[in-house]
């Protein structure tokens, strides 16, 4: 890249990989060109379990209805690929006539000391017509649930990982799972393994060396 400021911004770096930069400058006229690169900056975007449920001995802090008409824990549903325990609702139990709705919330986590994070979790959503499954998140716990993603139907199991923008990394940051079956008589949803992967710069700094300047013509040169 050829810039002409002091600073440059590498969109869209991905969490674990490790980076590289150095610069050299480039000069115009008769005696132009290029000078030698300068000391290189390393960065290592470092992953981090920062927090983690999978629900083996017990909600684990979450709180939930834990009740036929919502989440509850120890619940066993009709979907694949999970033997373990999990936060689950089964909306097929009572048919017509009783809403099966409620939230599953977090605990509330700090991430202000993070420069990236995402969500990641396996969740099971056997729906029928009218009825969802939302992440919804919200930045204290005075504040309003706000939507972060609508999922999409499976009979099974599946992971599912979603970026968390930068505004997001408070230090009072929740997320909940909210299903609602909308009266209808629907099926069944189960969350498992909701994992907070964090990651942190770290810089790996080499000091200048063998700079050099020489005078041509009406030239600095920095090399």
């Amino acid at each position: 890249h050829i810039l002409d400021k002091t600073n440059y911004v590498d969109y869209g770096v991905n969490l674990g990989e490790t980076y590289e930069y150095y610069v050299t400058a480039v000069y115009e006229g008769q005696n132009g060109g290029e000078s030698s690169g300068s000391n290189k900056v390393k960065t290592t975007l470092g992953l981090t379990n920062a927090y983690f449920w999978d629900f083996e001995d017990g909600t684990q802090g979450w709180t939930i209805k834990n009740t036929t008409l919502g989440w509850m824990w120890g619940l066993e549903v009709d979907l694949y690929g999970n033997s373990t325990e999990y936060l689950g609702i089964d909306s097929d139990a009572y048919g017509y006539g009783s809403n099966v709705f409620d939230y599953a919330i977090s605990p509330i986590m700090n991430l202000t000391d993070y420069t990236s994070v995402q969500l990641a979790f396996d969740y099971g959503y056997r729906n029928l017509t009218s009825d969802f499954l939302k992440v919804l998140y919200k930045l204290s716990p005075s504040d309003n649930w706000i939507e972060l993603e609508n999922l999409s139907k499976s009979t099974s199991y599946i992971k599912k990982t979603i970026d968390l923008p930068s505004e997001l990394l408070t230090e009072n940051f929740q997320i909940a799972f909210y299903h609602n079956d909308n009266n209808t008589w629907a099926w069944y949803t189960g969350i498992d393994n909701v994992t907070i992967i964090a990651a942190e710069a770290q810089n790996d700094l080499m000091s200048p060396s063998n700079l050099t300047f020489e005078i041509s013509n009406d030239n600095a040169i920095l090399s």
